[in-house]
């Protein structure tokens, strides 16, 4: 048998090219899942840091937990006991540098009263301040208080200090006493 077609060009449909639609479909799935993607990256990148922050932060809550536990409390007092011999020994530092920066070294005061003693003088003490120096003693002769003014009178650290000496016998006693007194005389007096 044969096919007779009795239908006109007209009448018949209009065939046109199939699409591919597997093609579609593939960049339409690329597209979402590339989107996807970046999607979750950017999610990511933006939650990562937050959620870190976080940990850190219940992290530090227990290690501040941890401190303020009772274990700790005496190395707390003795924290506090090293605060305190640390201000102690930083005001003793203070004097001690406050010595070491004076002009005239106490030490050099006693070298200056020692290297400016004649013979058969001898002093028994030496009271300095700031602004007075107080040297007392004993002696044979009268003359030798007065030689030691003299040779006191001859360093440079001296020159600025007025003397007042006082002499006594005592009757038991072949020596006599002495006492000088030096004072600082300020600068326009």
């Amino acid at each position: 048998m044969k096919d007779i077609n009795f239908m006109t060009e007209e009448v018949k449909p209009i065939l046109t090219p199939k699409r591919d639609v597997s093609k579609e479909k593939n960049i339409s799935i690329k597209a979402i899942l590339i989107l996807v993607g970046v999607l979750v990256f950017i999610t990511a990148s933006i939650l990562s840091p937050k959620v870190y922050v976080k940990s850190l932060e219940i992290q530090s809550s227990l290690i501040q937990a941890d401190i303020n536990s009772d274990k700790y409390i005496e190395v707390k007092s003795l924290n506090g006991q090293i605060n305190a011999m640390q201000t102690t020994l930083n005001l003793k530092n203070n004097v001690i540098n406050t010595i070491n920066n004076k002009e005239v070294q106490v030490l050099d005061i006693i070298n200056y009263v020692q290297e400016a003693t004649p013979k058969g003088l001898y002093i028994n003490g030496i009271d300095y301040q700031d602004k007075s120096l107080s040297i007392s003693g004993s002696v044979k002769d009268s003359t030798a208080v007065a030689e030691y003014i003299a040779n006191l009178n001859r360093f440079n650290v001296f020159k600025e200090y007025t003397s007042n000496a006082t002499v006594s016998y005592e009757k038991a006693n072949i020596l006599q006493i002495f006492k000088i007194d030096l004072t600082k005389t300020e600068q326009g007096e």
